[in-house]
């Protein structure tokens, strides 16, 4: 093939890798199928692009060593493992958040492909927030067609036997209540750098469409009444606003507004997350105690990926009857991977959110600086609300967060002058 023709297919080849991407994107708020179709056409598009053509064009993963030492715990505890197809499926997992971290560092490459990204996301997030509010509106979601969560009972029809429910809780295109809230948060953080840009820069529309997406899902978080997504969202706000100017005034409304919070349904959740009644399906105390017993029996390497739904019912208190994850994500990697692959795990995440923090240097009509803020203030949230969900055990939660850091990670790392470069065409 002559040089044109190498072009021509290098760029269809490409262009085929962005669409991959916004499959897995689109996955992350409505599909495990689409994550997982999205991130295979994309191995596969790689494997032809380094056959193909010239090695030089592909990049390099980031902070490789690291991986390595955390790659290597992670086989270890697949071979010591009891149930080793199923831990083998576990190692394959983390593996796709990895794949999905370096497809984000490869096909983003100039500011037209990233912000063509950023909005794909932003208007993936108004959808499932939109959905949740129909679901709240008319009883169920328009994707899936689930019911309302029910949350608190009034009282039981003494005729029909039937409950009567005082509070119900929305899980938009969401299985749960919970993943859809962590699932929203981030989301909110990449509006709220929408808008500031948007009015720094006076681009009306985009401060229409911010607003938009920011009344949209602040209602569904509101909605969804998961604690460990609000106590996230605010974390991440407190974080979020330290990098601007009149960081006090805006610490002051949060606090307003979580004494506000104090006294709605959001103050009960947070006294039932603390029960310590085996019965309560939100008993998380006693999940936290189980799991650790885990992590006890195999502190080092753990009891195998993948492993802990297995390995439950030999730990769990007898009159517990829920089948759960352990409602934290931490304590649950260490019971399966132990707590060598839980350090080299965070010690990884850690390595790569210091070179954004480092980086994070601008002022408000820097689009860099805005959206680097917003997706570290995303990924901060996501590690606050991994405390009380198991949310690197959910695919499509896990595919957001590595695509929240594949992104911060193109904003740290690229040249100043990336805004301006792009591919050829």
């Amino acid at each position: 093939m002559d040089k044109a023709q190498i072009d021509f297919w290098r760029l269809v080849l490409e262009r085929t890798k962005l669409f991959a991407l916004v499959l897995v994107i689109v996955g992350t708020g409505f599909s495990i199928t689409l994550c997982g179709l999205g991130l295979g056409i994309y191995l596969v598009l790689l494997l032809l692009q380094i056959f193909f053509f010239r090695k030089e064009n592909i990049e390099s993963f980031p902070y490789y060593q690291l991986f390595l030492a955390l790659f290597a715990s992670l086989v270890i505890s697949v071979y010591i493992s009891s149930y080793f197809f199923i831990s083998l499926r576990g190692l394959w997992k983390y593996m796709e958040g990895f794949f999905l971290l370096y497809a984000m560092i490869d096909i983003l490459r100039g500011r037209r492909v990233l912000r063509w990204v950023i909005m794909a996301y932003l208007a993936v997030v108004l959808l499932a927030a939109w959905d949740g509010i129909i679901q709240d509106r008319t009883g169920h979601d328009l994707i899936y067609q689930r019911g309302l969560l029910p949350y608190k009972v009034l009282e039981i029809e003494p005729d029909t036997d039937e409950y009567i429910y005082l509070v119900s809780r929305i899980t938009g295109p969401f299985k749960h209540s919970n993943d859809y809230a962590t699932f929203l948060v981030p989301g909110f953080f990449i509006f709220l750098s929408l808008f500031i840009y948007g009015v720094k820069r006076n681009k009306r529309l985009w401060v229409l469409l911010s607003l938009l997406g920011l009344g949209s899902v602040g209602f569904a978080l509101v909605r969804s009444l998961s604690m460990g997504a609000w106590v996230s969202l605010f974390a991440a706000l407190v974080f979020f606003s330290c990098l601007f100017r009149y960081r006090w005034l805006v610490l002051l409304v949060l606090g307003l507004v979580g004494v506000f919070m104090a006294s709605t349904d959001l103050a009960g959740r947070a006294r039932e997350i603390l029960s310590m009644n085996y019965q309560n399906q939100e008993a998380r105390v006693i999940l936290f105690k189980t799991a650790h017993r885990m992590v006890q029996d195999s502190p080092f390497f753990g009891l195998g990926l993948n492993t802990y739904s297995e390995h439950f019912p030999h730990y769990k208190p007898e009159d517990y009857r829920a089948a759960m994850y352990a409602h934290n994500a931490y304590i649950q990697i260490a019971a399966e991977a132990g707590w060598v692959g839980l350090s080299l795990f965070l010690a990884y995440i850690g390595r790569l959110v210091w070179l954004f923090f480092r980086r994070l240097r601008g002022d408000i009509s820097d689009f860099r600086f805005v959206f680097l803020a917003g997706f570290m203030a995303g990924v901060a949230g996501f590690l606050v609300n991994s405390l009380f969900d198991s949310c690197f055990q959910s695919t499509q939660l896990r595919s957001l967060f590595w695509m929240l850091m594949g992104v911060a990670f193109v904003l740290a790392q690229r040249p100043e002058n990336f805004e301006t470069a792009e591919r050829p065409s």
